[in-house]
């Protein structure tokens, strides 16, 4: 009489750690992601409004200027969207969920 070994309840405990893990990963990669994003993005904005930046000499060169105004304009543009994009949040929810699926996986 043999045991069918597919149908045994640890099994299914097994496949809730992997997903759990899976998912972990998954999100955690996610998490980063955005957080690498909304650095750049505030990064962006704040060299490009400074304006001891915008005084350098080798800004004031005709073809560099226009090359500022067109870097400045899209930080502009960046700026008005970014509270849209609502990355700040995002952060926080993938947060939340990492922090749930680790205490699956390491309780």
């Amino acid at each position: 009489m043999a045991r069918d070994q597919n149908n045994h309840p640890v099994w299914g405990v097994y496949n809730e750690l992997r997903t759990a893990k899976l998912n972990l990963k998954y999100y955690g990669y996610r998490l980063s992601r955005y957080e690498k994003i909304n650095k750049s993005i505030e990064i962006i904005i704040a060299i490009t409004t400074s304006s001891s930046v915008a005084g350098f000499s080798f800004l004031q060169i005709d073809p560099v200027k226009n090359l500022w105004y067109l870097i400045g304009s899209i930080a502009v543009v960046i700026a008005i969207i970014n509270p849209i994009l609502g990355l700040t949040k995002k952060i926080k929810d993938y947060e939340n969920v990492i922090t749930g699926y680790a205490s699956m996986v390491y309780d």
